[in-house]
């Protein structure tokens, strides 16, 4: 292969509900360069928004279950604030709200078990390095659900300690969903590993699930610049089946077939 690496980047936004959107909202393709300091400060404080936000969701169902089981006690005298430990009672533990994001995890309740993950390590730093967490995390991600697929994938990018750039990695080069894998590449670009992307297998993957001829363009042009000759075959197929990318096609081909 010869000629510099193209600037990797989805080819397209990613379409999640509007409350998953409003969260994480999809990152451009190209990202202005910025210190590490200020960077990992960018994202500890939206990490903290958003653990916050979908934790305050979460202690709403909590406290309202255990009013409304105290309010049913035949003891008369008032309820105490605190216990005798003199923690709070509407403040969960955040090794209580780490069980919990374990037992949402085994059920299958990923959304669940991710909020409760970035609350009980916005509540106690420790937690970043459980390797629950982490494990749990990347078998989200490597699952079915896009929308679980994504939040994990920033879990793991910025809220475990140390980031786990392998799976991310794993899923920017060969995820199965597009829009998972897509999403991969550019928190790769983002951070800064976007390097150990096998661009080949992504852009290939890309190119089998385009959903449209601006999709396969932009593709086909991403496999020329990267003048890898193992993509002629994937760029003839689509030359044959899609005529609306034939010139971007040859072109490609013309500039791949002369590669040593």
């Amino acid at each position: 292969m010869s000629g510099p690496a193209p600037a990797f980047a989805p080819s397209v936004p990613i379409a999640l509900p509007d409350g998953v959107r409003t969260a994480f909202a999809p990152l451009p393709t190209a990202f202005a360069p910025s210190s590490a300091a200020s960077r990992r400060a960018r994202d500890i404080r939206r990490f903290a928004i958003i653990g916050g936000a979908i934790a305050a969701i979460a202690l709403i169902g909590l406290i309202a279950a255990l009013t409304s089981s105290d309010s049913k006690t035949s003891t008369p005298a008032k309820a105490s604030s605190t216990p005798a430990s003199g923690a709070p009672v509407s403040a969960a533990a955040p090794g209580s709200v780490l069980a919990a994001g374990h037992a949402q995890a085994a059920r299958g309740a990923a959304l669940d078990a991710i909020a409760a993950y970035e609350q009980a390590i916005a509540a106690d730093a420790v937690l970043a390095k459980d390797p629950q967490i982490r494990a749990n995390a990347i078998a989200i991600v490597g699952g079915k659900d896009p929308v679980a697929a994504v939040v994990a994938l920033e879990l793991l990018a910025i809220g475990v300690e140390p980031p786990e750039h392998d799976a991310i990695l794993r899923q920017a080069s060969t995820g199965a969903i597009r829009e998972v894998r897509q999403r991969a590449v550019a928190i790769a670009t983002r951070d800064g590993f976007a390097d150990g992307i096998d661009r080949f297998a992504s852009l290939t993957l890309d190119l089998r699930q385009a959903r449209n001829c601006d999709d396969r363009r932009v593709t086909i042009g991403k496999l020329h610049e990267l003048s890898d000759r193992r993509a002629i075959a994937a760029i003839k197929r689509v030359k044959g089946q899609f005529p609306c990318v034939e010139r971007e096609a040859a072109d490609a081909l013309t500039h791949l077939e002369a590669q040593p």
